[in-house]
């Protein structure tokens, strides 16, 4: 799911946001690059604002959300006196509503997902949000987390989701994709605070962008099975640590760029660390593939 992302499995429209809150890395660009020190070992994998912002213009209903971090205050939906004895140290985070994100929370009520998966506190917890009614329609979000994945831990539910089964494969979201080329001048590499992004910038997407992009992927979303290894494997024992220094570009995400014309964050910190011969010597044969089957 990349940094953020919304995608689309057998008519399931599933929404992604990697990683963990941290507010002093909230309002930075993504700007960590290897060898990673103390700091960019841990704020590689910390929420910026693009992400959330992102996710804040998605105007079509979401089915599922996937996030690492749990909204703020969904602790208050369920049976939370089983949580603190389960977990006593969170207490005092939750009597002051300060466990999990409040980014998330917000997400939480704009986008109103049927459901919202989650992970990081490593507990198996449940809940029902509902939202305020909107034109008479009371929508409500199931929430679930579970626990790590260990012996005699509640780490695995299975739930039903209805789908269509003729579009079993997974395809890109065209609202999403509209969203990422409209704010791709938002894109940061710094590795300061910037200011937030204010509310003049908020999308509309509308059905003429919709067309447009039909037009450009020929009404085909779906996602191929070409996925290739595009670094090394890592190994404790190995004697090859090139995993530790060297970044890999992945081909699929440079076709896609190319296809909305947005630039790749991994490209363009390459490009500002003088890497240029990684980007020369990186192929885009998907991309030249592409262009073979148009002619």
């Amino acid at each position: 799911m990349g940094y953020a992302n919304v995608i689309n499995f057998a008519g399931i429209r599933i929404a992604g946001l990697s990683g963990i809150y941290k507010s002093h890395d909230f309002y930075k660009g993504h700007y960590e690059f290897p060898p990673f020190n103390h700091g960019t070992l841990h704020s590689i994998y910390h929420v910026r604002n693009l992400e959330i912002f992102r996710l804040s213009q998605v105007k079509k209903p979401i089915d599922i959300m996937l996030t690492h971090d749990w909204p703020t205050g969904i602790y208050h939906y369920g049976n939370v006196q089983q949580l603190i004895k389960i977990k006593p140290y969170f207490a005092n985070e939750i009597n002051s509503n300060t466990l999990g994100s409040p980014e998330n929370e917000r997400l939480l009520k704009l986008l109103k997902p049927k459901f919202w998966f989650s992970a990081h506190l490593h507990v198996k917890f449940s809940s029902i949000y509902k939202h305020e009614s909107e034109n008479n329609e009371q929508k409500e979000t199931k929430f679930l987390s579970l626990d790590k994945c260990l012996p005699r831990r509640k780490f695995l539910q299975v739930i039903d989701i209805d789908g269509d089964e003729n579009k079993k494969f997974l395809s890109l979201d065209p609202e999403w994709l509209c969203i990422l080329k409209r704010s791709d001048h938002l894109l940061s590499v710094d590795s300061y605070n910037r200011a937030p992004i204010e509310q003049k910038e908020n999308l509309t997407i509308s059905e003429q962008e919709i067309n447009d992009l039909n037009e450009d992927f020929q009404n085909c979303y779906e996602i191929p099975l070409n996925f290739k290894q595009t670094g090394p494997i890592h190994s404790e024992i190995s004697s090859d640590k090139r995993e530790s220094k060297d970044i890999y570009l992945n081909e699929q995400t440079t076709l896609l760029c190319e296809m909305l014309n947005i630039r790749d964050p991994i490209r363009v910190l390459l490009e500002k660390k003088g890497k240029t011969s990684i980007i020369n010597e990186s192929t885009t044969q998907l991309y030249n593939d592409l262009l073979d089957e148009s002619d």
